[in-house]
């Protein structure tokens, strides 16, 4: 049989659905050794926000522009240079329905615009605009409801377009203008008549999502590459061209109301390639247009033809697959169009014709309707399959054995099991006939490859699947289809394989790991429309894998990639899930990475953190229009969800009964709801958020979702920015504008929303309310600041920064901003400003000092404070000097205010107070745990502190007088200090500073012991052989801090304890099958040290099987004995004998073929004879057959005549007798 090409492999598959992986070029750093998967954030205090700013339009016309803007505003940095360009991000654009909103124009410096929003620009224009630009690069932006286009590039070469979001733009999400050498890259466009429309040469149009337009992608031009694009649900064409010498390349274009790719009017050169054209009107379709290539494309469900030819002349059409076409599969009205390259065709589902040569090629021609009588003279078929499953068992040895000999005696298996010379099975194809496996291998160790096979109808229990490795390492599986199996691979206890390029289709389960199987590679695989619970499934302590570039789509009954059940530090990365019930679950694992993937179209939640996961990192992923959450974490803690794009799903991101979790850095629009925060989630961190354009809140903290911290936030443009019905939040230094009802409402539904903290919070949103409160004791200030409120309308005559009346918050709970910051003032009094001490500064004994600074227009007459209300006045001179000492010492610790004064000239008086603390009082330590003497093992211990001290400043601790070590969380012992310290007593001494400067100390002394109990295994010894009786042991174990041993069989789940040398448990030795057995002696001292080591033997109750295959029964032997020929069913046999006198005197023999002894045969009597046949095994089990023979030895030749005589005498008898009879009668 012909070996087919990859491309024809995949067109057997019959049913590939949608997607493939979308590179998104970021690195992350990632470590399989890692514990948790977390970014690099030391502590919640390194938060911060970069500037962000409101702007008006503007225009930058020529390079000397850009120096003027970089010099006046500080939203642009950079100097125009290819290792330093002009840099303009985190802007926020309003077009006011004029003009263009960024317009760059007459500009070849190097810039970037990035992470910056730009919306309402005028009828005709753009949200960014280049016209006459190079070197420039539009990145990671929001073009939202644009007048026209959302970027619109004219008469401009050389610039990157990447990472955007085009909704909602009257014509264009992407305009290129008479544009050469531009790349646009990771798009996203929706909503618009076009989403990108191309009119220029050499443009590089790849890995964009277009959906939800009028028309896809259009170009009007030559010599562009189309390429990995994502063209879906677009009213009308996905991808069109009308001109020539371009190439559409591994496009997925589904959905579309008509022509998945269409070119028209078009000659020459035109390529398309290796294209999915899925469920559109006619999947590929060419309207007078000539001479163009249509090869490697899957064309399926198309409403109308698959590849139609209308009106179009001398086109090669040649190794594509059409499927499943409402109005026929090919169409042609043309002239001198071929469908074939003279060695190969099309594959046609509907073909009728047989493969009987098996060389891949229908026997006969393949009919193209339409009136140019066209044929494809080779079409693609494959009718018959080759091979049966195949099972290989690297342990298995004996007579018949399926190992890796035997394997490689087989014409469909090379190689010598190498890492330069791997074992391969290739080329062939298995029907499992749905009750068996496709290939098995297990117990190997060996280097093999498994590429280019074909498995379909495996069996259909949980265990079977077209390719099983069970404890497995080593193997590499590539380029295989595996259709219409119970899994398509399955992986039991295997490490360290490869499983890359495989195609994996209309199985109950793509691929499957479990039991233990780690650091294995799932990558740039096919897994669609699997009928069962995931496409790709990791657990039961699957760790450290990596899953990455893979498609998983169109699980329509499950998800794209679940991970669960303690499957740890595995690392999903860079891939598609599209069209599933759930793109990708997370249940019960710790410390892994999911970054960087894309799922969108997820009929429920697009990633799924669920059930006690813990220290995971979910970041940098683009989660679109999923029909529930885009991000949903459920009773998981110590999460990061970091840097994600979530847009167009119910909820952006749900945190439920989650705690301790941080998000922090995620784009989050236009979902009918941003970040919610259930009842049950609480003490969670959202920093640096963008979050705009969601239909009813931004953020939403429900009732019992307690102790959020909510800071450094952009919230704009939603209907209402933030709501609180929970207690003791902290939302401080957000930005909440231009929110249509609500910048913040509290309130109330089971839970009274009471304790909750606002400060430096912007608010500026004169759509609606600024804040609004319904709750009881909420504070909007932080005592001595509050936040700035647009609507505010009193004055700072003091000149500080803060209203000199508060601001008065709507609701029924009366509040009010007591710290309103407004710098609007109408008296010229003095302002003064305190250098230090600072706000809330502690001090200690000695008396602080003081630097301020004083603002009038008039001179200066006096300046004095008061640190007692005014009964005591203290004058100074200058603008420095040091509090009096004796007025200090009469203060008592607690917050001290003190009150500077300044009058000048004209009588107009100023003041500025400041509130500091003085303590004197030593802070007071307890250690609660470890407790002294506790015995500790390799893990470092934890440790819990009762402080008394208001004032805390650091918190530290040293082991043995080292290093000191500062820590926040009272948690754990840094494990690395630990593993410094050696075996024996270790002094833990703490430390606690106030900001005073005061220390206190306290030390515990413990004991540490590293070492793990020394076991050995004196019996039994490997592959010592036992049958039905258990047998004993003896081991050897030794640890100082001995705790309890104990064993286990077959690594399973049942734990048999011993205190001494004894015999394995029966009953457990009963329940094993026969074969090997492994025995694992386990022991833990009390410190938490375990050790284990095991043996393996074998159990072996059968008894040996004979089959005699000659002497038969009842068969005849003279003088010489008979010879016989046996056959002995017994991997472990030891010795072979037989008798004929019922075991009185036995003979010996070895193989299966032989001859009775000639003296017992001489000395066996003539007539049946008896002969037994034994076999005994290693573990003594004997088998017996019997046959019975027939001795018989002919008697000599008798006397010449003799015998006449005989007869005479005989008949001379009868006459007598006769004559008497008639006497008588």
């Amino acid at each position: 049989m012909r070996k087919f090409s990859k491309v024809e492999r995949v067109l057997f598959i019959l049913s590939l659905i949608f997607g493939f992986s979308i590179l998104i070029i970021t690195n992350l750093h990632y470590s399989k050794d890692n514990s948790s998967g977390y970014l690099d954030f030391d502590n919640e205090q390194n938060l911060k926000r970069a500037g962000y700013w409101n702007i008006p339009p503007f225009i930058i016309d020529g390079n000397s522009d850009w120096t003027t803007f970089n010099s006046t505003y500080e939203w642009v940095n950079g100097n125009g240079t290819w290792n330093d360009p002009y840099i303009i991000e985190n802007i926020t654009v309003d077009g006011g329905w004029s003009g263009n909103g960024i317009e760059i124009k007459n500009s070849d410096v190097y810039f970037i615009i990035r992470n910056s929003t730009v919306y309402n620009s005028g009828f005709s224009e753009a949200g960014i605009y280049l016209f006459n630009v190079k070197n420039g690069k539009l990145m990671n932006n929001d073009c939202l409801n644009n007048g026209k286009n959302g970027i619109e590039i004219r008469v401009s070469n050389n610039n990157t377009i990447a990472g955007n979001t085009l909704n909602n733009n009257v014509v264009n999400g992407i305009s290129l203008d008479n544009s050469f050498n531009n790349s646009v890259l990771n798009n996203t466009a929706n909503n618009s008549e076009y989403g990108i429309h191309i009119k220029g040469n050499y443009n590089n149009i790849s890995k964009n999502i277009i959906f939800d337009n009028n028309y896809g992608i259009q170009i009007t031009r030559q010599q562009n590459l189309v390429s990995e694009n994502i063209v879906t649900s677009n009213v009308y064409y996905g991808i069109e061209i009308r001109d020539s010498y371009n190439t559409i390349l591994n496009n997925i274009v589904s959905s579309n109301g008509g022509d998945g790719i269409a070119i028209g009017w078009s000659d020459n050169g035109c390529k398309i390639l290796g294209n999915i054209a899925y469920n559109n009107k006619n999947g590929i379709s060419l309207s007078y247009s000539n001479n163009h290539t249509i090869s490697g494309n899957i064309v399926k469900y198309s409403s109308n033809r698959g590849i139609n030819l209308d009106e179009s002349h001398i086109n090669k059409v040649w190794d594509n697959y059409i499927s499943e076409s409402g109005g026929g599969n090919g169409y042609d009205d043309g002239l001198g169009n071929q469908w074939d390259n003279g060695t190969i065709g099309n594959y046609w589902d509907d073909y009728t014709g047989v493969d009987a040569d098996d060389d891949g090629i229908g026997d006969s021609a393949y009919n193209i309707s339409g009136t140019a009588s066209s044929k494809d003279n080779y079409p693609i078929w494959d009718d018959g399959y080759s091979g049966s499953p195949i099972v290989i068992d690297g342990q298995a040895s004996g007579v018949g054995a399926h190992n890796w000999t035997w394997a490689q005696s087989k014409t469909w298996c090379t190689g010598s099991g190498t890492f330069g010379d791997p074992y391969i099975i290739e080329s062939i194809t298995i029907d499992g006939g749905y009750s068996d496996l496709g290939i098995t291998i297990k117990n190997s160790n060996v280097y093999f490859v498994i590429r280019n096979v074909t498995v379909y109808h495996s069996g259909n229990s949980h265990h079977e699947a077209g390719i099983v490795l069970d404890s497995v390492s080593k193997g590499s599986l590539t380029d295989n289809i595996l259709s219409d199996n119970f899994h398509g691979i399955f992986l039991g206890s295997s490490t360290n394989n490869s499983i890359i390029g495989n195609i994996l289709t209309d199985n109950q389960m793509g691929i499957r790991l479990r039991d233990n199987s780690s650091n294995n590679t799932i990558s740039e695989n096919d897994v669609f429309n699997n009928k069962g619970s995931s496409g790709i499934l990791l657990e039961y302590g699957s760790n450290n894998n990596m899953i990455s570039e893979n498609n998983a789509s169109y699980q329509t009954n499950g998800a794209g990639i679940v991970i669960q059940q303690s499957s740890n530090y595995n690392m999903i990365k860079n891939n598609s899930v599209f069209y599933n019930k759930n793109g990708i679950i997370l249940s019960e694992c710790n410390g892994s990475i999911i970054s960087e993937n894309k799922a969108y179209f997820n009929t429920i939640r697009g990633i799924a953190v669920w059930a006690y996961n813990y220290h995971n990192n979910i970041s940098n992923n683009y989660l679109n229009n999923n029909y529930d959450e885009g991000i949903e974490l459920l009773y998981s803690d110590f999460n990061i969800v970091y840097n994600n794009t979530v847009s167009y799903n119910t909820i952006g991101i749900k945190v439920s009964d989650s705690k301790n979790n941080y998000i922090l850095s995620n784009k989050i629009h236009d979902n009918d709801d941003g970040l919610t925060f259930m009842s049950g989630s609480n003490n969670n961190t959202s920093s640096n958020n963008f979050i705009n354009n969601n239909g009813a809140y931004g953020i939403d903290i429900a009732e019992y979702a307690d102790n959020q911290t909510i800071l450094y936030n952009i919230i704009e443009n939603n209907t209402r920015g933030i709501r609180v019905m929970s207690k003791n939040n902290e939302i401080f230094e957000n930005a909440i504008n231009y929110n249509n009802e609500y910048g913040i409402i509290v309130d109330d539904n089971f839970e009274v929303p009471e304790n909750n903290l606002f400060y430096k919070n912007n608010f500026t949103n004169p759509a609606g309310l600024n804040a609004y409160d319904n709750g009881i004791n909420n504070n909007w200030d932080n005592g001595s600041l509050g936040n700035f409120w647009a609507d505010y309308n009193y004055y700072d005559n003091d000149g500080d920064g803060i209203g000199d009346l508060p601001y008065n918050i709507s609701g029924t709970a009366g509040s009010k901003d007591f710290f309103p910051q407004w710098s609007v003032r109408d008296d010229i009094s003095p302002i003064l400003s305190i250098n230090f001490p600072i706000v809330n500064e502690i001090f200690g004994f000695n008396a602080p000092e003081f630097n301020i600074t004083v603002n009038d227009l008039s001179p200066i007459n006096a300046t004095w404070y008061t640190i007692d209300e005014g009964s005591t006045n203290y004058t100074f001179s200058g603008l420095t000097g040091f509090i009096n000492q004796t007025a200090w010492n009469q203060e008592v610790d607690g917050v001290i205010t003190i009150r500077f004064y300044a009058n000048d000239s004209l009588g107009n008086l100023g003041f500025k107070d400041i509130n500091i603390s003085k303590d004197i009082t030593v802070p007071k330590i307890t250690i609660n745990s470890p407790t002294p003497n506790q015995l500790c093992g390799v893990d470092a211990p934890t440790f819990s502190l009762t402080i008394d001290e208001l004032n805390l400043l650091e918190k530290r601790y040293s082991l043995n007088g080292r290093l000191n070590i500062t820590f926040t969380i009272e948690i754990q012992i840094s494990q690395s200090e630990w593993n410094n310290v050696g075996n024996g007593t270790v002094s833990i001494m703490f430390y606690v500073i106030d900001l005073a400067g005061n220390v206190n100390s306290s030390e515990v002394i413990v004991r540490k012991d590293i070492f793990v109990p020394q076991v050995s295994i004196i019996f039994p010894v490997d592959v010592d052989i036992f049958e039905n009786i258990a047998p004993s042991f003896i081991v050897n174990i030794q640890d100082a801090n001995l705790d309890k041993m104990w064993y286990k069989l077959n690594f399973g789940t049942q734990e048999v304890p011993f205190t001494s040398n004894d015999t394995i448990d029966q009953g457990l030795w009963d329940t094993l099958p026969d074969g090997t057995v492994i025995l694992t002696f386990y022991a833990n001292d009390t410190a938490g040290n375990l050790n284990f080591t095991s043996v393996n033997i074998i159990k072996d109750t059968f008894l040996p099987e004979i089959l005699i295959l000659s002497p038969n029964l009842n068969d005849i032997f003279g003088i010489n004995p008979p010879t016989f020929e046996l056959s002995i069913n017994e991997a472990n046999l030891v010795s072979t004998w037989y008798t004929k006198d019922g075991g009185l005197t036995n003979y010996t023999f070895s193989g299966t073929i032989g001859t009775i002894n000639q003296d017992a045969w001489d000395t066996a009597l003539e007539g049946q004879i008896t002969i037994t046949f034994y076999a005994q095994d290693a573990a003594g089990n004997i088998g017996t057959e019997t046959v019975i023979v027939i001795k018989r030895i002919p008697s000599e030749s008798s006397i010449s005549g003799y015998n006449i005589y005989l007869l005479y005498g005989v008949i001379f008898i009868g006459l007598i007798i006769s004559m008497k009879k008639k006497h008588k009668s």
